[in-house]
């Protein structure tokens, strides 16, 4: 045996031996075993020496061995773009077909449910708005943990809602070094890459499309189940009573709880006398009806049925010496809230010309603006939000104003009067002086935005398989945005004010790079080098005005007579970069990429701004093993990458010390904010990736497992400095460190499904299941727990453990809620008026909430998540949807928190009705007391809620029209399909009301309540 057959046997022994053990980790012993006989009769592919006298390269033979197998498919990565069977790492590509089929308003919310390992938020209710995205977990503690943005192949730093959907042939998540070393100190987070559409150079007639749709907006998500009118009173009495026993005795508490009850809520809705709406044992009195029923429904009033129109025009064509492709878009987006909407104009042209033989030139630009009004949903607490507004006021309170008949109340000009909560009869308690509907109308929240920017390339031929490509980019968008506050009513009365702002971010990017390609028997190499320069400038400034001259919504700045102070931000950022890659690929079966970066960046000190980045990874094409002879299996493809890459989004300047204005009275002064730190540097990632990629049965089922494990270290935390170091007492005085680190594992499994392949009917299923283990494994030793919020950061937990009094139920003799009692307080049973800790059935509690232990209660992050997608043709007929899902976890429900916690005048929720009446009553829910409200009510494990749920993401039907229908009437068009389509249909969770995907902490707030969309139109491509 000579030493080439040896090699040769050693190779082919030795790819059985993996093969063998890989085989069974991806398919069911069952389906090894049924094909058993199959693979003793299958026919041995016989290797074909390969014929390099036509043809350069030999694996380009793969575009016919793969004709119809995903493998073969070409995928958009840094740089460039590879077959999918010789990517060696993590990534996924959503097609503009995929794209066609939604109406959205932001490429972001595609990628809900693309692909696993991609978490995201639901897009709020604000037209025009966008998710926030997770890939494989949460990088970064005081960091930034979004993707870095690339379109066109140069960073992209604007909104996302500037693009036109219809303009993008591709988006493609990067999710692993491999796929992401190239872009170096800001690959850690992902990459997403968005490749927008060129022209066909068919060299056929131009192709016209027109694309019009229209729908309407409507809430999501429900309220939450509250209590109405009739059961208000009398659980506000109990309320009251209770609260009276607790602060002065039980004397005569319920008489003077019913004789004092109208005075507390300050309303009296019904027909008969305010010390005859309560008797003495809390029971409403049956003569009670409503007097103005019909104006208590503040949701109804602060909603409306939005209306959404689309319209799109775009044309494409080309020939052997160059292509195009222009379009123009037009959205009207109407909130369901009146003062929410969304209006953008875009524009494109990508034009590229074959200048010669040897050279190449591209130019596209793109420019948008975009009008919007913002409806203010800041959260919880804020009286000009309307989903707190209208969720929290109690449900005696009507919208306009009423007499003491309960007919409205009417201005000179005959118009209903917006109730304030100030009357003659009484004060209302929630929100005195403020009405959230006609605060809504009178106020304006606008912005105006304005988006351009370009890409031009030029590519030479210089021969012998080297090119040289030269590509520079650049995008500016700038805002100017206006809150304005009326004089008449809440924040801005009684002098009105304004606050103006202007934003800008100016970005550019220029490279240049050289590829070269070569072949020679069954060997291919591909290899870039290059170098890169980015640079961004971020500028901001804002001016508060008060004292309205004319009245009316004028946002002028010269309408006002006091002139607040200004305040305006620069920053500036550039980035030196030398970057390289080489590709191998060795007969179509072995496939290694190596990565590598090395970036300086402004961000760091001098002595740290520059840092390397890399990576390495194999693939390795099973199926394509002369020995591999399993009829049933049609592409099995190993793989494995490990990289470094780098997090520099930790702000400004973050390494240079700095002061905050701090004025003494009126005189000017400053005190020092912040320490330099001249070892700064950014935070790393080291990213391992392996799986297998696998189709089966003619390509009927195919899919892909694969494990990730992404450790950061070097994370950056604020450290509070002592005094002794020159901080100060309220601990604004910090330094920032590298000095956390913290780990991402998980295993991601997509599988997709082929059940009916027929000539009129094809219906395809994909599931798509991701877990996700986030752990921190170093905290800064000054301090080794950080308490934010509901959690808790330490060592050995995730950066999303919940940390919270343990809450243990109700006392059936009292109704006191009862907590762990922690250790190290000594027991205490004391008298009743003293709030006690208490022994029950053997177990000590206490029913102080400023004694109860703290301890983890489990985490926001699930233990599965993923999606399922559905998509069946019937013959012109089309339909799917695509669902996203979260198996465990639980949801920190602030907002049911609040409806559960009663105060004066203020909503309560439904499961107050089953809270603890009397002594006995076995309930969950405490008794209702407002002279204990601190301990009952108090923030606890109570409020945690289990976060699985299922999101109806997207349904559509879509239906072909025979072109001929058309063509008959004389008309050229060459098609016609119809869509009707369904976003953010429905979300199913543990709590009606309760939005699960609101944040990644788990927290739920009163901010603005996603939309459902429903569109109809039609596209006609002529």
């Amino acid at each position: 045996m000579d030493i080439r057959s040896f090699v040769k046997h050693m190779r082919i022994n030795i790819s059985r031996r993996l093969f063998a053990l890989i085989l069974p980790l991806v398919l069911p012993s069952a389906l090894l075993a049924q094909t058993g006989d199959t693979v003793r009769t299958k026919a041995r592919h016989q290797p074909v020496a390969a014929d390099t006298s036509k043809k350069k390269n030999p694996a380009d033979d793969t575009t016919i061995l793969h004709k119809n197998s995903d493998l073969g498919e070409v995928v958009v990565v840094a740089y460039g773009a590879q077959k999918k069977e010789a990517i060696t790492g993590a990534v996924v590509q959503i097609s503009a077909k995929d794209l066609s089929k939604r109406s959205l308003l932001s490429v972001a919310d595609a990628l809900a449910g693309a692909a696993p390992g991609i978490q995201a938020t639901l897009s709020d209710g604000q037209p025009g708005s966008s998710p926030d995205l997770r890939l494989r977990g949460f990088g970064s503690i005081s960091a930034s943990s979004s993707p870095l943005l690339v379109v066109d192949g140069i960073v992209y730093d604007g909104d996302l809602a500037s693009l036109n959907v219809d303009d993008i042939a591709s988006v493609s998540p990067l999710l692993d070094a491999s796929a992401s070393a190239l872009y170096g100190s800001r690959g850690s987070n992902g990459v997403i890459l968005i490749t927008t559409k060129k022209g066909n150079k068919s060299g056929k007639k131009p192709a016209v499309q027109l694309k019009m749709f229209q729908g309407y907006n409507e809430r999501m998500i429900p309220e939450y189940s509250r209590i109405n009118a009739y059961d208000y009173y009398p659980l506000m009495w109990e309320f009251y009573r209770n609260g009276l026993i607790t602060n002065q005795g039980g004397l005569l508490a319920n008489q003077l709880a019913s004789d004092s009850i109208k005075s507390v809520l300050g309303y009296n809705p019904f027909n008969v006398p305010d010390n005859q709406i309560v008797d003495v044992n809390g029971k409403l009195n049956p003569a009670a009806k409503l007097l103005y029923g019909n104006d208590l429904d503040w949701e109804k009033a602060s909603t409306r049925k939005g209306y959404h129109q689309e319209y799109g025009l775009s044309f494409n064509g080309g020939n052997d010496f160059g292509d195009y492709y222009a379009s123009v878009g037009y959205v009207s987006d109407l909130g369901y809230t009146p003062s929410a909407d969304f209006k953008r104009w875009t524009g494109r042209v990508n034009a590229n010309a074959h200048l010669s033989s040897r050279i190449n030139a591209g130019l596209n630009i793109y420019g948008s603006t975009t009008t919007t009004n913002q409806t203010p949903a800041y959260g919880s607490g804020y009286v000009v939000n309307p989903f707190y507004f209208d969720r929290s006021i109690g449900p005696i309170y009507p919208v306009y104003k009423h007499d003491a008949s309960g007919a409205f109340v009417l201005d000179n000009n005959g118009n209903r009067i917006y109730d304030n909560g100030v009357n003659a009869f009484g004060n209302r308690p929630f929100a005195i002086g403020r009405n959230v509907v006609e605060e809504g109308y009178l106020n304006e929240n606008y912005l105006t935005g304005n988006s351009l920017g370009a890409r031009a390339n030029i590519n030479a031929n210089l021969g012998k398989g080297l090119t040289f490509t030269s590509n520079i980019g650049m995008d500016q968008e700038g805002s100017d945005s206006y809150n304005y506050l009326n004089p008449l009513i809440g924040d801005g009365a009684p002098a009105g004010s304004l606050t103006a702002g202007t934003a800008e971010v100016k970005s550019y990017t220029f490279n240049q790079l050289f590829n070269y390609n070569k072949y020679w028997g069954l060997h291919s190499i591909e290899a870039m080098a290059g170098h890169e320069n980015y640079k961004s400038e971020t500028t901001s400034s804002s001016q508060v005005v008060s004292g309205l001259i004319f009245p009316d919504k004028n946002l002028e700045l010269s309408n006002y007579t006091t002139v607040g102070a200004p305040s305006s931000g620069t920053a500036v950022k550039t980035i030196e970069s030398y970057l390289s890659r080489v590709n191998y690929n060795y007969n179509s079966r072995y496939f290694l990429t190596l990565s590598a970066r090395r970036d300086g960046n402004s961000s760091f000190p001098a002595a740290h701004r520059w840092a390397n980045f890399w990576s390495a990874g194999g693939a390795w094409l099973i199926s394509k093993e002369d020995f591999f002879n399993l009829s049933f299996v049609n592409d099995l493809k190993v793989k494995v990458s490990y990289g470094k890459v780098g997090n520099d989004a930790v702000g400004s300047y973050p390494y240079q010390g700095g002061y905050t204005a701090n004025n003494n009275a009126q005189e000017p002064g400053y005190i020092l904010a912040r320490y330099d730190n001249n070892t700064l540097t950014w935070e790393s990632l080291n990213n391992l990736n392996t799986g297998v990629e696998f189709s089966l049965f003619k390509r009927r089922l195919s899919g892909y497992i694969q494990y990730y494990n992404k450790a950061s270290s070097g994370l950056v935390f604020a450290v509070p400095q002592p005094l002794s170091a020159g901080g100060t007492p309220d601990g604004t005085y910090f330094v920032w460190q590298n000095i956390g680190n913290m780990y991402n594992r998980g295993l991601e499994l997509s599988v997709t499904g082929t059940l009916i392949s027929e000539k009129d009917l094809n219906w395809q299923v994909t599931l798509n299941a991701s877990t996700l283990k986030n752990k921190i494994t170093q905290m800064p030793a000054s301090d080794p727990t950080i308490i934010s919020g509901t959690k808790r950061l330490a060592v050995g937990h995730s950066i999303y453990d919940y940390w919270l009094p343990s809450y243990k139920g109700v006392d059936a003799a009292t109704g006191d809620a009862l907590y762990a009692l922690d250790p190290s307080y000594a027991y205490d049973e004391g008298p009743y008026y003293d709030y006690p800790d208490k022994t029950i059935n053997g177990k000590q509690y206490t029913t102080v909430i400023g004694r109860a232990k703290y301890d983890y209660q489990g985490s926001a992050i699930p233990k599965v998540y993923g999606s399922i997608r559905n998509n069946i043709d019937y013959k012109q007929f089309s339909f799917g949807f695509i669902c996203s899902y979260q198996i465990g976890g639980l949801t920190y429900d602030g907002v049911y928190a609040g409806l559960m916690s009663p105060q004066f005048g203020y909503a309560m929720a439904s499961d107050l009705k089953n809270s603890w009446h009397n002594v006995g009553d076995q309930t969950n829910i405490p008794r209702l007391d407002y002279g204990r409200s601190g301990d009952l009510y108090a923030s606890s494990s109570r409020w945690l809620t289990s976060a699985t749920s299922l999101t109806i993401n997207n349904i559509n039907l879509g239906y072909r029209l025979d072109p001929k229908i058309f063509q008959r009437a004389g008309l050229n068009v060459g098609g016609v399909q119809a869509n009707l389509t369904l976003e953010n249909v429905y979300q199913f969770s543990a709590r009606r009301g309760m939005n699960v995907l609101q944040s990644f902490n788990g927290v739920t707030s009163d901010g603005f309540i996603p939309r459902r969309a429903v569109t109809m139109g039609v596209i006609v491509n002529m």
